[in-house]
């Protein structure tokens, strides 16, 4: 049962890296041609009404987190007839609320035209209600979830990969035309519209696969506002947590520093993708695994030792060379501090894991056990962050950030996960912060890991070879006992083979 919950978890993990190197390389490259043909504060703006606009995600109502569950749930009966049902439901329950996303559209409108667009050209206006029109595409997530429940995140993995692609392209095309934010808006929409329609094809054609069975299979209007209750106050948390870094520096800073602050965390968000889907390609076979708890623990356990081994070693090779980076990829100017990258990269590691342990709260059907600890954490979140963005500066929200995720969310999700779903990660976690003061030290010392003068993109790329492979070499043996390594790599043999 283990391995075959690793072999399917694995492809949609192999999927996930191949399109966030692509996506990575090509944005890379776009990114620096955009800013110097549209300008550091006109692409400050763009990336503030994107954080804006992620906050669309939480006027769903949770039903985008709970319909996850739902659907994985008639995922397990094989049965199309209730697949087909249980999207027929839950787009009625979108239904619903389409007045209050409209709502939200236009209250987010209002919020950036006030916050930023007042005394601009009347073209940025236009950019921002083309942008904003992609709310429209907010109950056809159904059928992206319905994927992502299925076991086939791989196929999100490949159509986002095409998406942001051609949306880099796009957008240095337009900005090397001469259409500055407005170019950079028609992109996003079309590429939103396209990225959807395809969800849509491809998940009608895993469905039409299916036998029809005629499962019986309870659909409850009421249950599921009920436990749509906990998760719209969770992404309403969770977004203070995640999505509020560059509103907040807006507030104090120009819009030019919000290019400084995205660029500077490019490495760091990277990080993030790459852990961020190991939640995202396992959680739903583990869901599926039998009843016998011992067996789901052992499951959880090692996929946590596999998010340390390859979180570490990455965090600690890119972190030191992040300055390296940021000086050959935009220039010296636009680098922060040695400090702001060790925290913002911090962030990322730990957001990774939690977005792991959350998707288990979803798998079990228990996503209510988790908003108090949301709650609690992303109300120190916004409030650390506001004073010491207006005291001690750009690093303010970062130093937020960190503040309430390691010294209070893991710890009470922690005990949240053993009391409500007997699952025990101490060891996990006795681990987790060994390796911090480990990549502590190295980030004290990141001088001494400078193997080579970095003067051009060769030396980086060896240089960051050479950490990684020094730090995973060390960070394995820590990590891993023998048995672990072997049962490793037991199944990473079997998991390419045909099942």
């Amino acid at each position: 049962m283990i391995r075959e919950l690793f072999n399917k978890g694995i492809k949609n993990y192999t999927y996930t890296v191949i399109a966030l190197v692509i996506t990575t390389l090509i944005s890379f490259v776009g990114t620096p041609i955009i800013i110097r043909h549209i300008g550091e504060s006109e692409y400050g703006i763009y990336q503030l009404i994107l954080q804006y606009l992620a906050y669309l995600s939480i006027w769903d109502f949770g039903l985008s987190t709970s319909s996850c569950s739902l659907l994985n749930k008639a995922h397990t009966s094989g049965d199309r007839k209730a697949i087909i049902n249980t999207i027929k439901f839950i787009l009625r329950q979108y239904l619903k609320i389409v007045p209050l996303i409209l709502f939200a559209l236009m209250a987010i409108i209002y919020l950036i035209y006030n916050s930023v667009m007042k005394d601009q050209p009347t073209e940025y206006m236009h950019a921002l209600l083309i942008m904003a029109a992609c709310g429209i595409y907010i109950p056809l997530n159904v059928f992206r979830d319905h994927l992502r429940s299925s076991e086939k995140f791989y196929i999100i993995s490949k159509l986002s990969t095409y998406q942001l692609s051609l949306m880099t392209c796009l957008n240095i095309y337009f900005s090397y035309k001469g259409y500055g934010l407005l170019g950079l808006a028609y992109s996003y929409f079309l590429l939103n519209f396209l990225f959807v329609a395809f969800i849509f094809l491809m998940s009608y054609r895993e469905i039409v696969k299916l036998p029809i069975l005629n499962i019986e299979f309870e659909l409850s209007g009421v249950k599921l506002w009920n436990t749509n209750f906990h998760s719209f106050f969770q992404n309403i948390f969770g977004q203070l947590s995640f999505a509020t870094d560059t509103i907040i520096l807006s507030f104090f800073q120009p819009t030019s520093a919000i290019t400084n602050f995205v660029t500077n965390q490019r490495l760091a968000k990277l990080v993030d993708t790459f852990l961020s889907n190991i939640g995202n390609s396992f959680w739903s076979s583990i869901s599926q695994t039998s009843e016998d708890q011992g067996q789901k623990q052992r499951a959880i356990d090692l996929i946590n030792k596999v998010f340390l081994i390859l979180a570490f070693p990455t965090i600690c090779a890119l972190g030191i060379n992040n300055k390296s980076f940021i000086h050959l990829w935009l220039g010296s100017k636009f680098y922060i501090s040695d400090l702001f990258t060790w925290i913002s990269f911090s962030n990322f590691l730990i957001f990774g894991i939690l977005s792991f342990w959350g998707w288990l709260f979803v798998g079990q059907q228990k996503i209510q056990m988790k908003t108090k600890t949301i709650a609690i954490a992303g109300f120190i979140n916004i409030t650390a962050s506001i004073i010491l963005t207006k005291t001690i500066g750009i690093i303010g929200p970062v130093l937020g950030t960190f503040l309430s995720f390691y010294f209070f969310y893991i710890w009470h999700i922690k005990a949240v996960m053993e009391a409500e779903l007997n699952i025990n990660v101490s060891d996990f976690l006795k681990r987790f912060i060994f390796l911090i003061g480990i990549a502590s030290l190295i980030a004290y010392f990141q001088s001494s890991f400078q193997f080579i003068q970095v003067t051009s993109w060769g030396g980086l790329i060896l240089n960051l070879g050479l950490n990684y492979l020094l730090f995973l070499i060390t960070f394995l043996f820590i990590v891993f006992k023998r048995d672990d390594l072997d049962l490793a790599i037991k199944y990473l043999k079997k998991s390419f083979q045909k099942e």
